[in-house]
């Protein structure tokens, strides 16, 4: 059997691919995402998820791997990762009632090389919970584990948020060459 290979830190990333039946091996990429700039979200997300499965590739010649990397974009802007515990509070309130799209990239890398590039978008509503009067507490070591799960927040998000790109099939597509 092909090794699998995922080329993120992402525990919901590697909780998707459980979830699908997959479980694959975690490599963190290492790419410093603050060196890549787009004023498009997709296109940006794309070359995150590139740039992640090529530093892990050659590492693992023999496996299929798989970069991803999820993009925010609000009113023409675009959001990466917020940089502190301020930054993810305070984008969290200036988002509640409002909508965007998280672009997210994929790139699955054979062994032998054949790489595929795909990437999905999906409207993310924010919700305005009454429930919840103080914006949540965000521990400072995990600024990046926050943004991953803000949106994932059941109070906080409306919308299709689990409908990720179907990374089995990608998979099936670069096997078959």
């Amino acid at each position: 059997m092909t090794r699998l290979v995922l080329a993120s830190a992402s525990p919901a990333r590697l909780a998707t691919l459980r979830s699908a039946g997959l479980d694959p091996e975690v490599l963190v990429s290492g790419v410093d995402e603050s060196q890549v700039r787009s004023t498009d979200p997709a296109a940006l997300a794309g070359e995150l998820a590139r740039l992640k499965a090529r530093a892990v590739a050659p590492k693992v010649p023999d496996a299929v791997v798989v970069g991803c990397d999820s993009v925010l974009g609000l009113d023409g802007a675009v959001h990466g990762k917020p940089a502190d515990p301020a930054e993810a509070v305070a984008r969290w309130r200036a988002m509640r009632g409002r909508s965007g799209v998280l672009h997210t990239g994929h790139c699955v890398i054979a062994p032998g090389g054949r790489e595929v590039l795909r990437s999905s978008r999906h409207t993310l509503s924010m919700q305005r919970p009454h429930h919840l009067r103080r914006a949540p507490v965000i521990p400072r070591r995990s600024c990046a584990q926050a943004s991953r799960s803000l949106p994932a927040t059941p109070a906080a998000v409306s919308g299709s948020t689990r409908s990720f790109f179907r990374l089995e099939i990608l998979a099936a597509r670069v096997r078959a060459g």
